[in-house]
């Protein structure tokens, strides 16, 4: 879209409020008023005009005369100017993929699909990160982190490349920011921030244990290299526009590249951060393949092998059990039924080990005399 396919009816859309919020958030002064009609913003020796009500015959026209005055003053298309007007009162982060392929701006449905999905995973990371910073987030996501997927949207492409485009709302701070420390920020802003620093510590994958702590997890780096591979990218350039009502978080980059050259890197740091992470709230089903303990005393408990899915891969668990369920679980291997635990999924040397064991559960559709 070009500065000259910004429609007339679009700018007319345009709300004083909105304009004013973004005035203020780039360093305009509220100057006088012209009746009470229009207000007046002034920054360095520039000044605008902006009407207070819509109704008014040249609304339009005074419009677009702040707009041609801000590309001026901050040397960017009016286009530009006016997205960020219009999104005032949201968090905008932007996926701009770059590629041959993609020079039009379009991508197959398929694939295009995958980058949406990749996307949610992306930012679900970042929003479980908020909550509970992990090497490795499992199936169970927090509330906060779903309730604030849930509420995103999807903004309307733009030219440029495959632009994705999600806003997130962010209420107004109602009292004077005298502190701009991350925690007292709105849910979606803390996330959008963690992502950023977040994506930029996972480009080197240096210190992967120290990083975790910003926000890196392998779900994040696995998310990212998938997008650029959906897209067939060269580039993933990532950025976020911050809502103007309120102050930009401090020394949050406001916008980060990954090249197609660090998706290798990428893909080792989650690889990395996979293996080392215990899975809380692991749910391991599948069947007893052994049974042992030690000095096979009939009263004591021990440990069982299961055989289940982890990964997408069938492996083999160790189960440390109690008497009672050690016993349970030597019937459900002589019945050849199904179990089911919960517990902390850990990766110890090439095996994997299911720690605090708990809601053993035997699957009774397996057993014949039920049938």
């Amino acid at each position: 879209m070009t500065p000259a396919q910004i429609t007339r009816e679009r700018i007319e859309a345009l709300w004083p409020t909105s304009v004013t919020t973004y005035l203020r958030s780039r360093g305009w002064q509220r100057a006088g008023t012209v009746d009470d009609r229009a207000t007046v913003w002034a920054r360095g020796d520039a000044e605008v005009l902006v009407p207070q009500r819509r109704e008014l015959r040249d609304f339009g026209l005074r419009m677009a005369e702040v707009l041609s005055t801000l590309e001026a003053v901050e040397q960017r298309s009016r286009l530009e100017i006016l997205e960020a007007v219009t999104s005032a009162g949201a968090d905008v982060v932007r996926l701009r993929l770059i590629g041959p392929e993609l020079n039009e701006g379009r991508l197959g449905l398929a694939r295009a699909g995958q980058v949406l999905d990749r996307t949610r995973e992306l930012l679900t990371a970042a929003a479980c990160s908020v909550v509970a910073p992990r090497a490795l987030h499992g199936a169970k996501r927090p509330g906060a982190a779903t309730d604030w997927i849930e509420q995103l949207q999807l903004a309307a492409p733009e030219a440029g490349s495959f632009v994705l485009k999600v806003v997130s709302d962010v209420p107004p701070a109602l009292e004077p920011q005298g502190s701009l420390l991350l925690d007292d920020e709105p849910f979606g802003r803390r996330t959008a921030a963690v992502l950023m620093r977040a994506v930029t510590e996972a480009r080197s994958a240096a210190e992967l244990e120290a990083a975790v702590a910003h926000g890196v997890s392998a779900n994040l780096c696995e998310s990212l290299a998938a997008i650029v591979d959906a897209a067939h990218a060269q580039t993933l350039d990532l950025g976020v526009q911050w809502a103007a009502h309120r102050f930009a978080p401090p020394g949050v980059p406001e916008r980060v590249q990954i090249g197609a050259d660090v998706v290798g890197v990428l893909r080792e740091a989650g690889r990395l951060l996979r293996a080392r992470a215990p899975l809380e709230e692991f749910e391991l089903e599948g069947w007893v393949v052994t049974l042992s303990r030690p000095g096979e005393s009939p009263v004591s408990g021990g440990t069982a092998v299961v055989a289940g899915l982890v990964d997408g891969y069938v492996r083999k668990v160790r189960v440390d059990l109690v008497q009672d369920d050690y016993t349970r679980a030597g019937e459900a291997h002589l019945a050849g039924r199904r179990v089911r635990f919960l517990g902390t999924l850990v990766k110890e040397g090439r095996g994997y080990h299911l720690r605090d064991p708990h809601g053993f559960e035997v699957d009774v559709a397996d057993d014949p005399a039920g049938a």
